[in-house]
């Protein structure tokens, strides 16, 4: 299941999405284990600001799950497996990160992730473009993101001393009847992961009593 947060609602699950980001960004894994939510999500949203973001969350959990059950799970208990975030430019809705934990790729989370947020800027923000920025190195990720529809929007920048490129920017275009079909195909994979599925299609956060933006 996937499911939209804002900034504030995103920090109910901060233990899941931290536990996933390390898993798939172990490199930027701050040393030691004293990194509060605060700074936690400060550095994840780098130079935008935390309260323009939106972010999507994949669970591993049963798709037949009722209200009444799922409000007795606690927030911080939920199975987070993948993330995406994004934020509106001006024209067009930038996508900061895509990730799915190791064990569970290669089942097309990823691209429903994509997908998701795709509708979202087309539906809710009106842009029809998402552009990302991927290291010129990440030959793998930069083929992979070619076949779910993106191509190279700009070369050729990066640190300023760098002597080849170090940054590449991507972009795909695309119209809500696209966006729309292409979510639904993925939604209406009911693909097995472990003792769990998939499929039932996104969902709005629920707000949470008392839950400010502490730390």
């Amino acid at each position: 299941r996937v499911r939209r947060c804002d900034h504030e609602g995103v920090r109910a699950y901060a233990a899941g999405v931290r536990r996933a980001h390390a898993l798939c960004f172990p490199e930027e894994r701050p040393e030691g284990d004293d990194e509060i939510d605060d700074e936690f999500f400060d550095r994840v949203t780098f130079t935008h600001d935390e309260a323009s973001v939106t972010w999507f969350l994949l669970f591993d959990e049963d798709d037949d799950d009722s209200d009444e059950e799922e409000e007795q799970i606690a927030p911080e208990d939920r199975h987070v497996v993948g993330f995406a975030a994004a934020v509106v430019y001006a024209t067009s809705v930038y996508g900061m990160h895509v990730a799915v934990v190791p064990s569970y790729r290669g089942r097309g989370l990823g691209k429903w992730l994509m997908r998701e947020v795709q509708l979202w800027a087309i539906v809710d923000k009106g842009k029809d473009q998402i552009q990302a920025t991927v290291d010129a190195s990440a030959t793998r990720l930069l083929r992979y993101y070619e076949e779910c529809g993106a191509h190279t929007e700009r070369t050729g920048f990066g640190s300023a001393d760098a002597q080849t490129p170090t940054v590449v920017r991507i972009a795909r275009t695309f119209t809500e009847t696209i966006a729309r079909q292409e979510v639904e195909s993925s939604r209406g994979r009911r693909g097995r992961v472990g003792k769990r599925f998939y499929g039932e299609g996104i969902r709005e956060q629920k707000p949470v009593r008392g839950f400010g933006n502490e730390a």
